[in-house]
């Protein structure tokens, strides 16, 4: 009966540790607050157009929890920069210019990115981008 009775006990000694861990890596992650990293200089591509020539200019700014993250960020800058100038450069007018299809351009931009970022660090480290200056000509 001791036996049983010491077995409960170190069973459930040992549940309260485990969720005394989780509990504390909970809270660590909610301790990373997000960061956020100007992409500079900004983007300034032409458009697609077959009429007139246009360009759209947009600054970003990039959220990623932790400073460990901007770091993969600024260590894949180029990257990131190169595929999200071939997103613009294959947009119209229409589709940067109108509320609804701005922000679809927006969340293909932050997928575009997440993907490269998984794909170069394993993981896609960045919680949202912020077109912080959006301007068509």
């Amino acid at each position: 009966m001791k036996v049983l009775f010491l077995l409960i006990s170190l069973c459930l000694s040992l549940s309260a540790f485990s969720a005394e861990d989780k509990s504390t890596d909970a809270k660590e992650d909610a301790k990373v607050e997000v960061k956020y990293y100007r992409l500079y200089p900004d983007f300034v591509t032409n458009l697609k157009s077959k009429d007139q020539k246009h360009y759209v200019l947009v600054r970003i700014e990039v959220a990623a929890k932790g400073d460990k993250a901007i770091q993969q960020v600024k260590d894949n800058e180029a990257l990131i920069r190169d595929k999200l100038i071939l997103l613009f450069n294959n947009k119209t007018v229409a589709e940067v210019s109108r509320g609804k299809l701005r922000k679809n351009t927006k969340k293909q931009a932050l997928e575009l990115v997440q993907k490269t970022l998984k794909k170069e660090t394993g993981e896609p480290l960045v919680t949202n981008l912020l077109f912080t200056k959006f301007q068509v000509e």
